[in-house]
C-alpha cells in the first residue's frame, strides 16, 4: 500500500508520534514489503531459499468513551449522571442514607479524590469522556531453507524461520483509561531438520526433528501506584493500578508478563506397500518448556459494583470498594511430555472401494513442575483437619509435592490405557470416478495447553492472590481489617517451612485424577459431479466430546435471610461455617470438574465450478448446532466457575465461535478481450476480477447483573427476563436491548435467564479484487487493486449485557474481525 508522504516521520519512520509531536491520525497505513531468493548450488545437490518480509501496521486509533466523575459530583450532587437521561435502565435513587441523590463531600475518599484529579475533564453532564486507543504493529519474518540430496535414495532438508512481532501499548498518551494492552514484545524461532530414506521401491521412511522458541512478553506504561494515590498498599509493580468502576471507568493496564516457551520434537513415520495395502507405522515424541512470570495477582484489583449506593461511580467517590485484591509476583516452570505411537492399513478392497483403519495409542502425561510448584486441595483432609508436613503451618486440607499421596512433582497421576481407533470407507458406486460416497470414524485426545495450569503459580506459598471484601476503611486502607495490617510485604520473601500463609486466599484445585478430554468424531459425505466442470456435495459432521474441563465453586457463601451482605461474604463461606479457624484461610477455591461434555451436529452444503472460460466458483453453506458444559481454558485465572455451585447443567448453553448459520463464496472471472483489433484486444484482455463474501448469524450471548445478587461470591450472575421480548420495538446501535425487558433478582436469589438466551446480530462482508497482466515475453507485470469490506459494513458486536452498566442494550463495539474499508495496490513481477 502507499503511504501518504505526512504520515511518515523523517528520522524514524516507524515511529507512532510524529516529528511534530503529534501523533498521526489521518489514516490507517499499511507498508508491506519482502523479497526471496534461491536456486541451485554443488552440481544441482544443493539448492538454498531464502525470504524476507516485514508488515508494518499502522491504523486510525478506535475512539471509546467512559464516563469519570464530574464537577457536580465533586460537589456531592448525583442527581445528573443517576437521571434517565444518563442511564437506559431508568432513573437511579442513592440509597439511605443518602437523599436526593446528594452525597456531602466530607465523606469522599482522599484515595478517590486524588485519582479524580489524574482523569480527564468530562464532556457532558453525564460525565462521558472520549479517547482513542493506538493499535500499531510491527512484524518481520525471515525464512530460510536448504536442500541436500545425498543419494538418490536418501535427501535431507532443514528449515529456519524467525519472526519478531512489536506493538506498542496503546496509551494514548494523556488519558489514565486509554491503557488497556501492554506493549507487546514477541519473537519466535523455530528449526526443522528432516531425513526422507528410500529403503526400497516400496518403502519409504522420514524422519523429522523440531525445535522450537518463543519468547513473550508484555511491558505496562509506567503510570500510577498505590502511594501515589495515598492507598495504604503495598505497590509491588511500581506505577501500575488496576481498578474498575461499574458503569462509569476502568484503570486497568495490561499486566507485564515474560513467557519463554521451548519444544523439542521428534517423529518418525514409515510407509509400505505390498500389493493393495499401505501400511504405516509411527512415533511422535515432544518434550515441551514453559517458565512464566506473571504479575497477574501483585497488580492487585479493586472493583466498585455499586452494591452500596445503587450507583458504580458514587461507591468509588466514598472509596466503598465490593472488593479489594492483591498478592505476589508469580512464576511458572512446568514441563511435559507426550508420547505416540500408530499403526494403519490403507486398503484397496477393490477398484471402487477404499478401507482405511488404524489405531493410536495416546497416553496422558499431565505436566510436573521443575521446581515441585504444586499446590493441591483435598476436602477430605479438611474435613480430617490434617496438616502438610512439607509446608507444617498450611492450613487443614492443603498438600504439596513430597506430601503422601501426591504423585511427585506432577499435577495428576498418568493415564496410560488411552487407545484412539480410526476406520474409513471411500465408495465409488459406478466405478466411474464421478460421484463418492465417504464414512469416517475417529478417536481424538486432546491435550491441555500449558497456560492451562497457570493458577498453580498464583496459589499460596508459591504465589499469594488475597481477596478483602469487608472494607471498613474503604480502599484507602484496605487491610484494616486484616490481623497484623499489610500482608503483602512478608509474603514477597517466598516460601520456607515457616511460611504462614495469608487468610482468605484463593485456591485452584485440580484432581489428582486428571482425565484427557476426548473427542468421537464421524462424518458422512457424498461427492457428485453434475457436469463437466461442476461438482456438488453434502456432508454430516458430528461428535460427542468427554470430559470437558469445567469448574466448579466448593466454597460459596451460604445466604442467610437478614444477615447476609457483601461485607460478612469470608464469614459465611462453606468451610469458616464449618470450622472457622481453618476456614478463615479460604477464599473462593475452584475444583476442576472433568464431567462435562458437548456435542455438534452440522450440515455443510458446497457447490464448485473448477476454472473454466475463465470463470471459477466455490461456495458452501453451513447449518449447525452446537452445545456445550461451560468450557474452561485458564481454570482459577481468566475462566469462571459455574453461576450455581454444583449445577453444571444450568451453564450448559451454545459454544462460542460457532454461529448457526454460515455462508461463504468465492468467485474469479478472466474478463474476456473484446474488440477485433490488435490494439482493442491488447487493452481489454488480460483483466481478472475476484471476490470473497461472507456471511454468518450471530453469537448468543448472556444478560448479567454485574453485581452479587445471591450474596454467594459468584461472579457473573443472571438477570430475570420478564417481557417476552427482549429487544427495542426499533432497535438500533443506540439502543439494541430493552432495558425494560430484564430486572435484577431478588437478595439471595438467583437470576431465571438461560446461559446464552439472547442473539447477537449477525454479520457479513464483501472483498473484491481487481488485476490487469502485462506480459513481457516470458516475464510477466501485474497490477492489482484489492479492497477489503468493498461495501464498509457496519457489523455490530453484542450490546453491552450487564444491567448495572449505564450503556447497557448499547451496541459499543464492532465485532471481532470488523475493519473499515481498506483499499490495497500491488504490484507483482514475475520472472
Amino acid at each position: 500500500e502507499f503511504l501518504r508522504d505526512d504520515a511518515l516521520n523523517a528520522t524514524d519512520p516507524f515511529a507512532p508520534i510524529g516529528a511534530d509531536g503529534k501523533r498521526r491520525r489521518d489514516g490507517l497505513n499499511r507498508n508491506q514489503f519482502g523479497g526471496a531468493i534461491g536456486g541451485p548450488i554443488l552440481k544441482d545437490r544443493l539448492f538454498y531459499f531464502g525470504a524476507y518480509q516485514r508488515t508494518r501496521v499502522r491504523r486510525v486509533p478506535a475512539t471509546t468513551f467512559q464516563f469519570v466523575p464530574t464537577p457536580a459530583m465533586l460537589a456531592g450532587d448525583f442527581s445528573a449522571i443517576a437521571s434517565a437521561a444518563c442511564n437506559t435502565g431508568g432513573p437511579i435513587a442513592l440509597r439511605a442514607p443518602f437523599v436526593n441523590n446528594k452525597v456531602s463531600p466530607a465523606l469522599f475518599s482522599p484515595a478517590s479524590l486524588k485519582l479524580t484529579s489524574m482523569l480527564p475533564v468530562p464532556d457532558n453532564p453525564c460525565g462521558q469522556v472520549f479517547f482513542d486507543r493506538i493499535n500499531d504493529s510491527d512484524e518481520h519474518v525471515f525464512t530460510t531453507k536448504i536442500d541436500y540430496t545425498i543419494t538418490n535414495r536418501h535427501s535431507i532438508f532443514g528449515r529456519l524461520q524467525a519472526s519478531p512481532y512489536d506493538s506498542p501499548a496503546d496509551y494514548d498518551g494523556k488519558t489514565l483509561m486509554s491503557f488497556s494492552t501492554s506493549a507487546f514484545k514477541n519473537r519466535v524461532y523455530s528449526f526443522v531438520l528432516g531425513d526422507t530414506l528410500l529403503l526400497g521401491n516400496n518403502t519409504v521412511n522420514a524422519l523429522r526433528a523440531t525445535v522450537n522458541r518463543g519468547n513473550y512478553t508484555k511491558q505496562p506504561v509506567p503510570l500510577v501506584d498505590y502511594s501515589d494515590l495515598g492507598v495504604k498498599a503495598t505497590p509491588v509493580v511500581p506505577h501500575f493500578l488496576r481498578m474498575s468502576v461499574s458503569g462509569g471507568f476502568s484503570v486497568s493496564g495490561g499486566l507485564p508478563t515474560a513467557t519463554p516457551t521451548w519444544t523439542y520434537q521428534l517423529a518418525d513415520d514409515l510407509s509400505v506397500v505390498r500389493g493393495n495395502h499401505q501400511f504405516g507405522v509411527g512415533a511422535n515424541y515432544i518434550h515441551a518448556r514453559y517458565d512464566s512470570q506473571s504479575f497477574t495477582s501483585a497488580a492487585g484489583n479493586t472493583t466498585f459494583t455499586g452494591q452500596v449506593t445503587g450507583l458504580g461511580l458514587a461507591d468509588f467517590m466514598l472509596g466503598r470498594a465490593s472488593s479489594f485484591s492483591h498478592g505476589t509476583p508469580t512464576g511458572l516452570t512446568i514441563r511435559s511430555n507426550y508420547i505416540g505411537l500408530y499403526a494403519q492399513d490403507n486398503w484397496r478392497l477393490s477398484p471402487n472401494v477404499t478401507l482405511n483403519a488404524g489405531l493410536r495409542w495416546d497416553p496422558y502425561l499431565p505436566i510436573y513442575s521443575a521446581t515441585s510448584q504444586i499446590t493441591h486441595f483435598d476436602r477430605a483432609r479438611f474435613d480430617a483437619g490434617l496438616h502438610s508436613t512439607v509446608f507444617p503451618n498450611a492450613p487443614a486440607g492443603l498438600m504439596f509435592s513430597g506430601d503422601e499421596g501426591m504423585p511427585g512433582n506432577s499435577v495428576a497421576r498418568n493415564e496410560l490405557w488411552n487407545f484412539a481407533p480410526r476406520a474409513g470407507v471411500v465408495w465409488d458406486p459406478q466405478g466411474e470416478g464421478r460421484q463418492t460416497l465417504r464414512l469416517a470414524y475417529g478417536r481424538l485426545y486432546d491435550l491441555p495447553h500449558m497456560q492451562t495450569y497457570s493458577s498453580l503459580a498464583q496459589m499460596a506459598p508459591w504465589g499469594n492472590a488475597i481477596t478483602v471484601n469487608n472494607l471498613p476503611a474503604g480502599w484507602d486502607n484496605p487491610w484494616a481489617a486484616t490481623p497484623g495490617g499489610d500482608p503483602i510485604p512478608a509474603l514477597l520473601n517466598g516460601p520456607s517451612t515457616s511460611t504462614q500463609f495469608p487468610l482468605a486466599a484463593a485456591y485452584m484445585a485440580f484432581p489428582l485424577d486428571l482425565p484427557a478430554t476426548s473427542t468421537d468424531q464421524w462424518n458422512v459425505s457424498y461427492q457428485r459431479q453434475v457436469a463437466t466442470d461442476w461438482m456438488v456435495s453434502a456432508n454430516y459432521v458430528g461428535s460427542t466430546t468427554k470430559h470437558v474441563w469445567t469448574a466448579n465453586q466448593i466454597n460459596p457463601a451460604v445466604y442467610i435471610p437478614g444477615a447476609s451482605t457483601v461485607a460478612n461474604t469470608q464469614t459465611r463461606r462453606v468451610l469458616s461455617r464449618q470450622n472457622p479457624a481453618q476456614g478463615q484461610y479460604y477464599a473462593s477455591i475452584q475444583e476442576l470438574d472433568t464431567n462435562g461434555t458437548a456435542n455438534y451436529n452440522g450440515l455443510l452444503l458446497s457447490v464448485q465450478r473448477r476454472r473454466a472460460a475463465g470463470f471459477s466458483l466455490q461456495g458452501n453453506y453451513t447449518i449447525s448446532r452446537c452445545m456445550t458444559d461451560p468450557w474452561v481454558t485458564e481454570p482459577g485465572g481468566q475462566s469462571s466457575p459455574y453461576l450455581i455451585p454444583g449445577d453444571r447443567a444450568a451453564d450448559r448453553g451454545r459454544c462460542q465461535n460457532s454461529p448457526d448459520h454460515n455462508v461463504n463464496m468465492s468467485v474469479v472471472y478472466q474478463i474476456p478481450a473484446v474488440g477485433g483489433s490488435a490494439v482493442a484486444r491488447a487493452v481489454t484482455g488480460d483483466w481478472q476480477v475476484s471476490a470473497i463474501v461472507t456471511a454468518r448469524s450471530g453469537s448468543y450471548f448472556t444478560v448479567t447483573t454485574g453485581v452479587d445478587n445471591a450474596l454467594t461470591g459468584q461472579p457473573n450472575q443472571r438477570a430475570n427476563q420478564i417481557l417476552d421480548d427482549p429487544f427495542m420495538p426499533n432497535r438500533s446501535l443506540a439502543q439494541w436491548l430493552n432495558p425494560a425487558a430484564f430486572q435484577a433478582p431478588a437478595a439471595g436469589a438467583y437470576g431465571t435467564m438461560p446461559i446464552d438466551a439472547i442473539l447477537g446480530p449477525g454479520r457479513w462482508n464483501v472483498d473484491m479484487g481487481l488485476s490487469r497482466s502485462f506480459r513481457l515475453g516470458m516475464r510477466q507485470v501485474q497490477l492489482r487493486v484489492e479492497t477489503f469490506n468493498l461495501l464498509n459494513t457496519v457489523n455490530p458486536g453484542n450490546p453491552v449485557s450487564a444491567l448495572n452498566s449505564s450503556n447497557f442494550g448499547k451496541v459499543t463495539a464492532l465485532a471481532g474481525g470488523t475493519a473499515p474499508r481498506i483499499i490495497q495496490l500491488a504490484v507483482k513481477y514475475l520472472f
